[in-house]
Order: C-alpha cells, then structure tokens, then sequence
C-alpha cells in the first residue's frame, strides 16, 4: 500500500477551515447580535459534527483493491464526479485536495487501494451488465445515474444496501443524507443510498443566479432582502424579468445581441420552480411507495402553467437551445457563458460551473421564487434534479469489505473533501458576497428530488414534460399529463411489484 503523510496536510486543512470560520460569511440565523434584517432567516446547514465511526480500526485488507467501475462523464468539468476514487495525488485544486484526502485517509484505516475502471457509460448499462452475466467480479462498486441504477436494482443486479447494514453501514449516521435518502428506497428497501462520497449531491444543485449590474441600473433593490422576509414570489421574479428584457441594438428582434429576462437550460428550470414549492410530479406514501401526485391539488399545474405561460413568450426568456452563439460547449457551460456575458438578468445553474463566471459577471444566488409570499424566515427550497448512485454489484463476494468501505470513505468525505469544497471552494473561492453564501448553505439543507426527473424520467420527462420544455404552452400540462398518466402510472406499479419481489 501507497504510505501517505498526513500531518501537514491535516494541518493545513484544520487552520484553513478555522480561517474560513472566522473570515468567510456569517450566519445571519445564528448571528444573534446582527441588526441584519436576515438575522431572520432560516437556520444554515449544519456544521460537520463528531460521530463515531463503527469500522473497527483493526480491520486489515492488507493492500486489497477495491475497484469501482464508472465513467469518464459528459465533460471535463464533472469528470471528477465519476472518477473521484482515482485521485491520487495533490495538484493545488481545493476540491481535488479534499477528495485525495478523503480517498487516502479510507485507503490507511482500511489498508486498501482504490482503482477505477471508466469503461462504463453514462447513459449505458451494457458493461456493467456484462461483468455480472459473467460473474467475474471485476468490481466492487459502481457509479451511474440514478435511474439506470434504479434499473439493474430491478433487474436483480444490485446488492442490498438493507444486507450492506448489517455489517458497517448505517444510514443514521450524518455522512449519509437522511433527507434524501427518503427518496430512494422503495417498499423500505435501498439498492441505492447518498451519501457525501457523491460529489454530485453539492455540485449538481439547481441555483438560481442574478446578475448584479443589470439589477442595479434597473433600480430592483435589494433581492436577497425578498428571501429573508418571504416575499420572494413569482411575481416579484416575473416583474424583474420582463423588465430586464431589452432589444438593444433595437432591430425589432430578440436575439444574442439582446438582454433577457432570463437564459435557462430545461432540466435547471422546470421542476426547480415546483419543487421550491414543495409541490411534485411523483411522491410517495406512508408505506414508501411511489404514486403519481400531480393532480393532488391545483399548485402543481397552476406552477407549471404560470411557467410555461412566461416562457412561452419568445421576448422574455430564451432557452440555450435557441442561442445561435453559445453553441461550442456543453448546454450547462453554454448557459453559464451567456449569462457570463451581462446577456440575462437570471439564469438557473449548477454550482460545479460558478468557475466560468470567474473575473466575467457580478453575480449573486437565490433560491428560486415561492408562489405566494411567506413569514419571513421560510426556507427556501432548493431542487436536485438527480444523483449520481453509488451502489455494489449482486456479484458482491465479501459484502463485509464492500460494507467498510462504503462507511469509511463517506466518513472521511465528510470530514475533509465536502468541507473543503463548500467552504472554500464554492463560498470563499466563488461566492462573491455573505448574502449569497448564506443563500447556498439554505440549498444545502433544504434540498429537494423529484422523482419524476431521477427514477422515472423516462414516463415523466422524455415522454411527457419535455414535450412542455421544447413547446412552452400554458394550459398544456394538465391535457399532457391526463393523456399519458396511465403510462405513468404503469411504471410506477412496474417498479412496485418488482421490488416487492426482491429479497
């Protein structure tokens, strides 16, 4: 096994984490003597605290390997999402920093190595497939979407996270995401669970961004002010949206050369504006059951409607689909890029893509809008439109070795790769103001899934709500959603009864 120094690594990380704590944003919430109006606000997400890790310290793999099968990724900036257990050495990257001490401090409590294998595909299953035809027992772990994770669980491929506690692994512990997990199981069964070892989980969030100069020459006043007194609604956004809309070189035409109301890219702005409502397209019941919820009530298509009834006009807000300049890089970087370049008031992104406003836009983050105003100090809710599962193959020979791992590296990235990459990387290095960083620790706590968007996409999105997306019609929800609900609903009872039947 690969020895590691620590000691001055630890160090170092301890004396930047109190320098952070000391310079970097305070919480309004705990800040008691703030004459801040957001003293108010709802409480910030909740420090890393000490918990005992039940992986006894004798425990010796004597230099196993323990192989994870992924894939590189859709590109080069979320690359790391995927092939995070292979960082091996230091580079100066804050984030790659923290994720080399995660993955070395679990390689010296366990004595292990990890590798990993990239011959998967992002949106193919086919490899992994193969190994388990196969038997081989090539890998211990495995990295993918989540809904083709949800897949090979049904198709009896994946190990029972319900099995992995009865050795190490215990989801009560805060390195596991209680909250979340509440949305994976199924009939209170885990073949997937989230964890910090999911990068994804901070990186992948739905932000909204503001751009600062356009909302100072346009006079709106303080924005984050709204969100502390819950005033933050759709229509205090739509106002500023239309308002912010401008044909600048005034050839009657909106087009690149112009200033939006908003650039968005689909899967960052649908769903985010329902789940900020608590509202939702799948939800489960009291038995963990999945069941389609969209007609539970009005708010959700009332949402949709308000929605699409604003995007459908062609002056206001334009997908990046529709840009004829931003075209050379990945959607997500192209909208970051627009929005960069003082061309929107709002756009909705992820914060693994703030590097690209870096020296461009003066920017600063919000949740997205409440339908209707609330007593100040409401969180906000943010939205995740997926995970990246972690989850073991059935071929799981030593379910014990897979079992310690999976606790201590979870451990470990939240002890030192998650601090690291909010605290320094996210909020000190790229959150350009207090505001704004209290705004991300708020969309750290109260993060949202939507089912429709992670385990059934397929039914719900490309089916059915991404007809929505690419033809932006109010009114048009409630007819698309009527008409293929019983497709919907039929996944849903395909899912049911297969993981009913599983052991």
């Amino acid at each position: 096994m690969k020895k590691k120094l620590f000691a001055a690594i630890l160090a170092a990380a301890t004396l930047l984490s109190v320098f952070i704590s000391c310079a970097g944003p305070k919480d309004p919430a705990k800040d008691t003597s703030s004459t801040d109006p957001s003293a108010t606000g709802p409480e910030a997400t909740e420090p890393v605290t000490e918990a005992t890790l039940n992986v006894p310290e004798e425990l010796d793999y004597e230099g196993r390997t323990f192989t994870v099968l992924s894939c590189p990724g859709q590109n080069q900036t979320v690359k790391i999402y995927h092939t995070h257990f292979d960082v091996e050495e230091q580079n100066a990257d804050d984030l790659n920093d923290g994720v080399y001490v995660a993955n070395s401090r679990t390689e010296e409590y366990l004595n292990i190595e990890f590798a990993t294998d990239t011959s998967g595909a992002l949106t193919d299953t086919k490899v992994y497939r193969q190994h388990i035809a196969a038997d081989d027992d090539a890998f211990d772990y495995a990295i993918w979407i989540d809904r083709f994770g949800l897949a090979l669980a049904e198709d009896g491929m994946v190990y029972s996270v319900n099995d992995l506690s009865d050795y190490y692994v215990d989801l009560s512990n805060p390195w596991w995401y209680e909250s979340l997990n509440h949305y994976l199981s199924i009939d209170g069964k885990f073949y997937l669970a989230s964890g910090y070892s999911d990068l994804s989980l901070f990186g992948n969030m739905s932000t909204m961004l503001f751009n600062k100069t356009i909302a100072a020459d346009l006079q709106l006043g303080s924005l984050y002010q709204m969100v502390y007194d819950g005033t933050w609604t759709f229509d205090e956004f739509y106002t500023m949206e239309r308002a912010a809309a401008k044909d600048v070189n005034g050839d009657q035409v909106m087009d690149d050369e112009d200033q939006w109301g908003a650039v968005y890219i689909d899967t960052h702005w649908y769903n985010p504006f329902a789940a900020a409502n608590g509202v939702y397209i799948i939800d489960k019941d009291d038995f963990d059951l999945p069941y389609f919820a969209a007609f539970d009530g009005e708010e959700l298509y009332e949402i949709y409607d308000r929605v699409l009834a604003d995007f459908s006009d062609p002056d206001i807000a334009i997908p990046i689909r529709a840009s004829k300049v931003y075209t050379q890089g990945h959607v997500y970087e192209n909208t970051t890029r627009m929005f960069a370049d003082d061309k929107a008031l709002f756009t909705g992104i992820t914060p693994f893509y703030f590097y690209l406003l870096r020296e461009k836009a003066d920017y600063g983050i919000l949740p997205f809008p409440k339908v209707e105003a609330v007593e100040a100090g409401t969180p906000y809710y943010s939205f995740i439109p997926g995970i990246h599962a972690h989850f073991a193959p059935s071929t799981t020979k030593d379910p014990e070795f897979t079992s310690a791992v999976m606790e201590v590296s979870n451990y470990y990235y939240y002890r030192y790769a998650i601090p690291n990459y909010v605290d320094v990387v996210l909020a000190y290095k790229q959150v350009r103001d207090d505001d704004s960083a209290y705004m991300l620790d708020m969309a750290i706590k109260y993060r949202r899934m939507e089912l429709g968007q992670t385990y059934w996409w397929d039914a719900c999105i490309g089916n059915t709500a991404g007809k929505l997306w690419t033809e932006p019609n109010a009114g048009k929800f409630v007819s698309l959603f009527t008409a293929n609900r019983s497709m919907i609903e039929d996944a849903l009872d395909r899912s049911v009864a297969l993981f009913e039947g599983l052991e």
